[in-house]
């Protein structure tokens, strides 16, 4: 069971009464009788469908092979070799804590690519909150066996899931200059993107 507020008025539903016996007005009882009939809903827990076209971002080794960077005085940014054979590239990023450059927090590949596609995308309030109204997550619970396909507020928000969602791999990168890489990605639906990763010349940001 779903309601919607066709009207728009963000009306509030208090409770819901079902009956076989359609002569009963429930204004016309007494309250305390009708508060016996209160059954709680159970709640029930959902599970997002996930990005399955993700791939597990890679572990970097501190030794890897360097094959683009760029840095300024706090940051480093690298494109460094990796995976199975050093067959692959991705990106690696550094600060500087007292002269020495270090990972932030994870050894795994930072800063992955994703291209959404859509037709139409367009963000909208008719649920109170901005909203992606053609989002493409669903969510599922299952009760007595059988599973049940809904679409959750935050599914709604997440601007990831607000088309298809196509992770970007980096193929090939180069510097272009000491301020700048650019970085070939071919997307798992079959596009090419160019991407270009720059520093300020001071600054803590990419």
């Amino acid at each position: 069971m779903r309601l919607h507020d066709t009207k728009r008025n963000f009306g509030r539903c208090d409770a819901i009464l079902l009956v076989k016996d359609h002569s009963i007005n429930p204004n016309e009882m007494d309250r305390k009788e009708v508060g016996k009939w209160r059954k709680n809903p159970v709640k029930i827990e959902t599970k997002g469908s996930g990005f399955d076209n993700v791939s597990t971002p890679l572990l970097l080794s501190p030794d890897a092979e360097v094959v683009a960077n760029i840095e300024n005085p706090n940051i480093r940014v690298s494109f460094v070799k990796a995976g199975a054979n050093n067959q692959a590239i991705a990106c690696r990023t550094e600060i500087k804590v007292k002269g020495i450059w270090r990972r932030f927090l994870s050894t795994m590949e930072d800063h992955k690519v994703f291209l959404i596609t859509a037709e139409q995308s367009p963000v909208d309030n008719d649920k109170f909150f901005p909203s992606w109204k053609n989002a493409v997550s669903k969510s599922s619970f299952t009760v007595g066996g059988k599973e049940y396909t809904v679409q959750s507020d935050e599914d709604y928000l997440n601007p990831y899931v607000a088309g298809v969602l196509s992770e970007a791999i980096p193929v090939k990168a180069v510097n272009k200059d000491n301020k700048s890489i650019e970085v070939q990605y071919i997307t798992k639906n079959g596009s090419s993107i160019t991407g270009y990763w720059t520093l300020p010349a001071k600054g803590n940001h990419v």
